[in-house]
């Protein structure tokens, strides 16, 4: 492939620091020949270019970096919270969510939408908080 060359006003790939996450954007600024400023399309922000892990790691000719077999993959505090929350609610209910169906604290349910969650709190008249993989989310329900 051979590398293009970059005006002020074009597009490129950039890593936007603001959306954590690679996106279009207007080149600002140029130095020499290299990219300096880019302007994301998404946000707006404004940066330094930072070329997608795979441009960079193809530039610089080092072997990229992987992680040890066996070595644990990093998770997030929130999934974590969700993986002990099911594991502790295994030996529990399961329960198909419906509007019209009571639920207690501990109880698993399975959303058609959200997937498989945890019932963490009932909250009167007919709400409850429901732990799900993409967080907390609030579901009417029957209290019982």
């Amino acid at each position: 492939m051979t590398p293009r060359n970059y005006e002020a006003g074009s597009h490129i790939e950039s890593v936007c620091g603001k959306c954590k996450e690679k996106t279009n954007h207007l080149v600002i600024a140029m130095v020499g020949d290299e990219v300096a400023k880019v302007q994301c399309n998404i946000c707006g922000s404004m940066h330094k270019h930072r070329p997608p892990v795979a441009a960079r790691a193809a530039s610089s000719g080092a072997p990229k970096k992987s992680r040890a077999a066996g070595a644990p993959s990093r998770v997030s505090a929130s999934v974590r919270k969700y993986q002990d929350a099911v594991a502790e609610a295994a030996g529990g209910r399961k329960l198909s969510y419906s509007i019209e169906s009571g639920y207690r604290e501990g109880d698993l349910l399975q959303h058609p939408t959200f997937g498989l969650g945890v019932v963490q709190k009932l909250t009167r008249p007919n709400k409850m908080d429901v732990l799900f993989e993409d967080g907390v989310k609030l579901l009417r329900c029957k209290l019982g």
